[in-house]
């Protein structure tokens, strides 16, 4: 992947279609940059509002394709934005949420398409050069705070995290993040179980593996009826 600003003149543009009509509309955000994930999207008060993360470029430079680039250069930390899009004008604006450097955004998926209290990412703060991630983060929209958590024990380089509801959940954050994490000194990692709505640093649970599991982008929950139903549906060749 090479990263060349002269190929686009125009800078970013936000494409959106239409689901229904399948009309396909183009609104300038400017600048020069990339979005890598997104956290969410829906549609309030007559906007598009759109939360995700950017990054100031993605892939090898076009001036150093002879050069080597470290893992870092080409794929530095991205910070979260938000955009939105006026759908009666078609003006785009964005704003950035928070300076604590983060990537793999997850919400409870319940919301998914409808406003959105809380995010949850893993940071990228200060990387070595053998780690991808070096924490995990809440965001509450509401308050605009993030909270921040390392890992325990010397763990590090966490994977995305996966929202995961309790049966009985009363509220969006009602809930556990579920996420893999590295130990340097063993070179194993561990599944940790933290509370959604109260991140702290010492989690719920530790599941200790017996093997280390590469660093992985994403992953989703399926409870066991999810599961079930899918076996069933195999079976019954549907």
């Amino acid at each position: 992947m090479v990263w060349d600003e002269s190929s686009l003149d125009h800078g970013v543009q936000i494409v959106l279609m239409d689901r229904r009509t399948h009309q396909v509309t183009w609104h300038e955000a400017g600048g020069q940059f990339a979005n890598t994930h997104f956290f969410n999207a829906y549609e309030q008060d007559g906007e598009l509002i759109i939360d995700g993360h950017r990054i100031t470029r993605l892939g090898t430079p076009a001036d150093r394709l002879g050069t080597p680039v470290s893992s870092h250069e080409w794929f530095p930390p991205a910070l979260p934005y938000r955009w939105r899009v006026d759908l009666a004008t078609g003006r785009a604006t964005e704003e950035m949420i928070s300076g604590i450097a983060g990537e793999f955004p997850k919400i409870n998926d319940a919301c998914l398409g409808r406003p959105h209290r809380y995010g949850y990412v893993v940071t990228t703060r200060g990387l070595a050069d053998d780690t991808m991630s070096d924490g995990l983060a809440r965001h509450d929209y509401l308050l605009d705070s993030t909270t921040v958590v390392e890992g325990p024990g010397g763990l590090t380089s966490p994977s995305e995290p996966v929202f995961v509801s309790r049966e009985t959940t009363r509220s969006e954050d009602d809930g556990y993040l579920l996420s893999l994490w590295w130990n340097r000194a063993t070179d194993l990692s561990e599944l940790l179980i933290h509370d959604a709505a109260d991140l702290r640093r010492t989690p719920l649970a530790r599941v200790k593996l017996p093997s280390r599991v590469p660093f992985g982008f994403h992953g989703n929950w399926a409870d066991h009826q999810t599961l079930d139903r899918a076996v069933a549906a195999c079976r019954n060749g549907e």
